[in-house]
Protein backbone atom coordinates (compact mmCIF):
# COMPACT_ATOMS: atom_id res chain seq x y z
CA UNK A 1 0.00 0.00 0.00
CA UNK A 2 2.88 2.14 0.56
CA UNK A 3 4.49 1.53 -2.61
CA UNK A 4 1.67 2.43 -4.35
CA UNK A 5 1.40 5.81 -2.41
CA UNK A 6 4.37 6.80 -2.87
CA UNK A 7 4.44 5.85 -6.55
CA UNK A 8 1.56 7.94 -7.37
CA UNK A 9 2.84 11.09 -5.24
CA UNK A 10 5.85 10.44 -7.75
CA UNK A 11 3.85 10.68 -10.24
CA UNK A 12 2.04 13.10 -9.69
CA UNK A 13 4.87 15.45 -9.06
CA UNK A 14 6.69 14.16 -12.48
CA UNK A 15 3.29 15.52 -13.82
CA UNK A 16 3.12 18.56 -12.47
CA UNK A 17 6.91 19.87 -13.11
CA UNK A 18 6.48 18.63 -16.67
CA UNK A 19 3.20 21.21 -16.76
CA UNK A 20 5.04 23.75 -15.16
CA UNK A 21 7.90 23.46 -17.50
CA UNK A 22 5.78 23.62 -20.41
CA UNK A 23 3.49 26.65 -19.19
CA UNK A 24 6.83 28.36 -18.27
CA UNK A 25 8.20 27.61 -22.15
CA UNK A 26 5.14 28.95 -23.98
CA UNK A 27 5.39 31.68 -22.03
CA UNK A 28 8.55 32.61 -22.88
CA UNK A 29 7.92 31.94 -26.46
CA UNK A 30 4.58 34.14 -26.02
CA UNK A 31 4.90 36.90 -23.02
CA UNK A 32 1.74 38.30 -22.34
CA UNK A 33 0.75 41.20 -24.38
CA UNK A 34 2.52 44.43 -23.20
CA UNK A 35 -0.32 47.40 -24.07
CA UNK A 36 1.88 50.84 -22.68
CA UNK A 37 3.36 52.60 -25.64
CA UNK A 38 6.44 53.47 -22.99
CA UNK A 39 7.26 50.31 -21.93
CA UNK A 40 10.41 48.77 -24.10
CA UNK A 41 9.01 45.15 -24.50
CA UNK A 42 5.69 47.31 -26.17
CA UNK A 43 4.87 45.70 -30.02
CA UNK A 44 3.11 48.07 -32.05
CA UNK A 45 2.07 45.30 -34.44
CA UNK A 46 -0.26 43.64 -31.59
CA UNK A 47 -2.71 46.82 -31.76
CA UNK A 48 -6.32 46.16 -31.26
CA UNK A 49 -9.21 48.34 -31.52
CA UNK A 50 -10.61 46.38 -28.45
CA UNK A 51 -8.06 47.09 -25.95
CA UNK A 52 -9.35 50.76 -24.78
CA UNK A 53 -13.13 49.79 -26.01
CA UNK A 54 -15.43 50.96 -23.59
CA UNK A 55 -12.34 53.56 -21.89
CA UNK A 56 -12.79 56.27 -23.53
CA UNK A 57 -10.11 58.61 -21.87
CA UNK A 58 -7.87 55.88 -21.51
CA UNK A 59 -7.91 55.49 -24.95
CA UNK A 60 -7.22 58.94 -25.61
CA UNK A 61 -3.90 58.54 -23.87
CA UNK A 62 -3.27 55.55 -25.13
CA UNK A 63 -3.24 56.99 -28.78
CA UNK A 64 -1.12 60.26 -27.77
CA UNK A 65 1.68 57.90 -26.42
CA UNK A 66 1.00 55.47 -29.40
CA UNK A 67 0.33 58.31 -32.04
CA UNK A 68 2.23 61.74 -31.01
CA UNK A 69 2.49 64.63 -33.51
CA UNK A 70 5.24 63.90 -35.81
CA UNK A 71 3.87 60.06 -36.37
CA UNK A 72 4.93 59.11 -39.97
CA UNK A 73 1.85 57.85 -41.71
CA UNK A 74 3.60 54.51 -42.93
CA UNK A 75 3.76 53.96 -39.11
CA UNK A 76 -0.19 54.90 -38.54
CA UNK A 77 -1.37 52.78 -40.93
CA UNK A 78 1.24 49.76 -39.87
CA UNK A 79 -0.93 49.91 -36.41
CA UNK A 80 -3.81 50.70 -37.57
CA UNK A 81 -4.30 49.15 -41.33
CA UNK A 82 -1.84 45.80 -41.01
CA UNK A 83 -2.08 45.20 -36.94
CA UNK A 84 -5.50 46.45 -36.25
CA UNK A 85 -7.64 45.51 -39.35
CA UNK A 86 -9.20 49.02 -39.68
CA UNK A 87 -10.40 50.15 -43.71
CA UNK A 88 -8.08 53.20 -44.54
CA UNK A 89 -10.26 56.06 -46.26
CA UNK A 90 -8.72 59.02 -47.92
CA UNK A 91 -10.91 62.32 -47.53
CA UNK A 92 -10.67 64.14 -50.61
CA UNK A 93 -10.19 67.97 -51.55
CA UNK A 94 -7.22 69.32 -49.23
CA UNK A 95 -4.91 72.15 -49.20
CA UNK A 96 -1.48 70.96 -50.88
CA UNK A 97 0.36 69.38 -48.33
CA UNK A 98 -2.10 68.22 -46.26
CA UNK A 99 -4.02 64.77 -46.42
CA UNK A 100 -7.12 63.50 -44.13
CA UNK A 101 -7.56 60.04 -43.76
CA UNK A 102 -10.36 58.11 -41.85
CA UNK A 103 -9.58 54.83 -40.27
CA UNK A 104 -13.28 52.57 -39.73
CA UNK A 105 -11.82 49.79 -36.96
CA UNK A 106 -13.14 46.41 -37.83
CA UNK A 107 -17.13 45.46 -37.32
CA UNK A 108 -17.90 43.61 -34.18
CA UNK A 109 -21.32 43.27 -31.80
CA UNK A 110 -21.48 46.50 -30.29
CA UNK A 111 -19.80 49.03 -32.83
CA UNK A 112 -21.15 47.73 -36.44
CA UNK A 113 -19.24 49.94 -38.92
CA UNK A 114 -16.05 49.69 -36.47
CA UNK A 115 -14.69 52.44 -34.40
CA UNK A 116 -14.04 55.61 -36.59
CA UNK A 117 -10.78 58.02 -36.29
CA UNK A 118 -9.79 60.80 -38.38
CA UNK A 119 -5.86 61.12 -38.40
CA UNK A 120 -4.31 64.50 -40.11
CA UNK A 121 -1.70 64.57 -41.48
CA UNK A 122 0.84 67.17 -43.18
CA UNK A 123 3.67 66.18 -45.17
CA UNK A 124 3.09 62.82 -44.24
CA UNK A 125 3.67 63.85 -40.65
CA UNK A 126 0.58 63.47 -38.34
CA UNK A 127 -0.76 66.42 -37.14
CA UNK A 128 -3.83 65.75 -35.24
CA UNK A 129 -6.46 62.86 -34.58
CA UNK A 130 -10.43 63.97 -34.63
CA UNK A 131 -11.98 61.51 -32.37
CA UNK A 132 -15.18 63.22 -33.00
CA UNK A 133 -16.27 66.07 -35.07
CA UNK A 134 -16.02 68.40 -32.29
CA UNK A 135 -13.24 66.69 -30.08
CA UNK A 136 -9.44 66.66 -31.52
CA UNK A 137 -6.33 64.53 -29.58
CA UNK A 138 -3.96 67.93 -29.87
CA UNK A 139 -4.99 71.34 -29.41
CA UNK A 140 -4.25 72.55 -32.62
CA UNK A 141 -6.24 75.59 -34.53
CA UNK A 142 -4.71 74.67 -37.96
CA UNK A 143 -6.20 71.21 -38.24
CA UNK A 144 -9.08 72.29 -36.63
CA UNK A 145 -9.66 75.22 -39.31
CA UNK A 146 -9.12 73.31 -42.51
CA UNK A 147 -11.24 70.47 -40.75
CA UNK A 148 -13.83 72.96 -40.49
CA UNK A 149 -13.31 74.37 -44.31
CA UNK A 150 -13.66 70.51 -46.04
CA UNK A 151 -17.37 70.27 -43.57
CA UNK A 152 -18.51 73.96 -45.31
CA UNK A 153 -17.68 72.65 -48.27
CA UNK A 154 -19.62 69.25 -48.38
CA UNK A 155 -22.42 70.72 -46.37
CA UNK A 156 -22.58 73.20 -49.41
CA UNK A 157 -23.08 70.23 -52.38
CA UNK A 158 -25.19 68.46 -49.79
Amino acid sequence: MKKSISLIICIIVIASAGYVGAVSIGLAQNPVRVNDPDDPNFDPDSFSFNLYKFDREAKIEYFKKLFPIGTSKEFVDRVLVQAGGAKPLEIKEMPEGWQVWRYDGPDDLLTPGGPTHTFIFKADKLDNIQFSNIEYLYQNQTTKEILREIYAKDRRRG
